[in-house]
């Protein structure tokens, strides 16, 4: 499940609007890919089905969509504690191959404590226009965002 936390205007959910996905497919993981000990490198291709949920959606936004999903991540770890990674993902729905909905994200995670880390990451998004919208707002436009974040982390 991926959202965003803002404060609510009228009429809106804090949580809005939000992505529920499940998929399975086919991973390759592999370890020391450029360095000796501290990297790791996998991707994944599979079969994608999930509802995106929120006030301003169109109805034809909120429905289930099956299709393409394909990962790739690679993590590198700096120092004990200090670790790096560029994740990106595509996702194409079955119904309109041609609209995919396409993001890249760099981080850096540093662990404060063992309980404690600090998270910084740029995400850079981009979507093709859906067959079945008529304008193009949103679509065909490159978006960045940046996160910054403080939390708990729990290993089991």
């Amino acid at each position: 499940m991926e959202t965003v936390f803002e404060e609510p205007e009228p009429d809106d959910g804090s949580f809005s609007p939000g992505t529920t996905s499940v998929s399975v497919g086919y991973g390759q993981r592999h370890e020391q890919i450029f360095l000796d000990e501290s990297d790791t490198l996998e991707a994944k291709i599979g079969i994608r089905v999930q509802r995106r949920w929120g006030n301003d959606l169109a109805e034809s936004e909120r429905d289930i969509h099956t299709g393409v999903e394909l990962r790739v991540r690679y993590d590198n770890t700096i120092k004990d504690g200090i670790e790096w990674y560029l994740e990106a993902e595509t996702f194409a729905p079955f119904d309109d191959l041609g609209h995919l909905t396409n993001w890249a994200e760099i981080g850096i995670d540093i662990a404060i404590t063992d309980w404690i880390t600090a998270s910084l990451s740029a995400r850079a998004y981009y979507e093709t226009r859906p067959d079945d919208v008529a304008t193009g707002d949103g679509y065909d436009e490159l978006s960045m965002r940046q996160t910054a974040l403080i939390g708990l982390t729990w290993t089991l």
